[in-house]
């Protein structure tokens, strides 16, 4: 989840992460470039996307009563955040 939302200090997808890429994954797209800047990842979202995420946990995700907790109460829309 921290990767797809790109939250500081959380997500597992750094620089140091990427220089293993050519060893392993044949995407050439998502290796680090010669001025040692990395693209930025399909899978990470926007922050218009972000929200939009964060709207449809808020609104439509239920769980049925005991089985999961409640996931709105994770969500910051302020911070456009999932703790």
């Amino acid at each position: 989840m921290q990767s797809l939302l790109n939250v500081q200090g959380k997500t597992k997808d750094n620089l140091k992460s990427r220089l293993d890429l050519p060893d392993i994954c044949s995407q050439r797209k998502l290796h680090v470039m010669p001025n040692r800047k990395a693209p930025t990842p399909q899978f990470r979202l926007d922050e218009a996307s972000k929200e939009a995420f964060l709207e449809w946990i808020m609104m439509d995700v239920k769980f049925p009563d005991g089985y999961a907790s409640n996931l709105r109460n994770y969500v910051k829309m302020g911070e456009v955040k999932f703790q």
